[in-house]
């Protein structure tokens, strides 16, 4: 069974702090937070703490004068007791009046494999280290409320570490935990393929997510990035795995696309390159 569900976006001020090229556009996280956010009000007992086959096809442009947007969710039931969640707008193409859809975020939820929480290799040689205050200004220039990596990132050439930080903003929890800590881990990645491929990737999905622990407003996290075999200058894949301040895991997002969807129009600064 598959529903066309009208929503209402909220977008919080703080929302125009998230930008491609200057442009506002929704946080792929928030999108996947609205998705579980209706599907666990319209699916009794799904658990969108596990997830798989995210794809995050189109930015979605956020007015900055706008508190709210109109989308369209697709909901469908699966017989394996899952559900797939699209995030849609709808567009009307000039004075025909013709409309199209235009699918933004795609998900399954309920879905995950049971695979044992990752460990990270050991470092292969002295880390390239930015202080994260670099990372933000030349790096990802995102507005203050996504500057959420903290101290130093640590850049090996077989993995990257930093701590991060959840804000305590409103609309930043919900059924998958704050979106805050993933989406800054997402920001450690996007410097090692700037120091070790030299390209500024973007994420654009990702296969499996298993959330233990759902992070907090408020709290401290540490992240582990591990890059997977087959990256090249025009995409690449990582494990990202969160932790509390006690070591234990907070949940782990497995095989996460990130691509140069510039296509070579944005370059990493000369220093990051070795």
């Amino acid at each position: 069974m598959s529903e066309h569900l009208d929503l209402t976006l909220e977008l919080p001020p703080y929302f125009i702090d998230h930008r491609y090229m200057g442009v506002p556009v929704l946080p792929a996280v928030e999108a996947l937070q609205a998705l579980a956010r209706l599907a666990v009000r319209r699916m009794e007992g799904l658990d969108v703490r596990r997830s798989c086959g995210a794809r995050f096809k189109r930015f979605l442009q956020v007015d900055p004068d706008a508190r709210s947007a109109e989308v369209v969710v697709e909901l469908e039931a699966l017989q394996s007791g899952g559900a797939a969640a699209t995030l849609l707008t709808v567009r009307q193409a000039g004075k025909s009046g013709i409309t199209r859809s235009v699918e933004h975020v795609a998900v399954t939820f309920g879905v995950a494999s049971d695979k044992p929480n990752l460990t990270p290799p050991p470092p292969d040689a002295p880390p390239f280290v930015i202080p994260s205050e670099q990372l933000y200004g030349e790096l990802v220039p995102f507005g203050p409320a996504f500057h959420n990596v903290v101290g130093e990132v640590q850049l090996w050439t077989n993995q990257a570490s930093s701590r991060l930080r959840c804000p305590d903003l409103p609309h930043s929890d919900g059924p998958l935990g704050s979106p805050f800590p993933l989406d800054a881990a997402l920001h450690v990645a996007c410097a090692w393929a700037q120091r070790h491929l030299g390209a500024v990737l973007f994420p654009t999905g990702y296969d499996e997510r298993r959330i233990i622990r759902p992070t907090e407003p408020g709290g401290r996290y540490w992240c582990d990035v591990v890059p997977l075999p087959g990256d090249s200058p025009a995409g690449a894949r990582f494990d990202i795995t969160l932790r509390d301040e006690n070591g234990e895991v907070s949940e782990v997002c497995l095989g996460v696309r990130m691509d140069d969807i510039s296509r070579g129009k944005l370059t990493p600064p000369a220093w990051m390159l070795p």
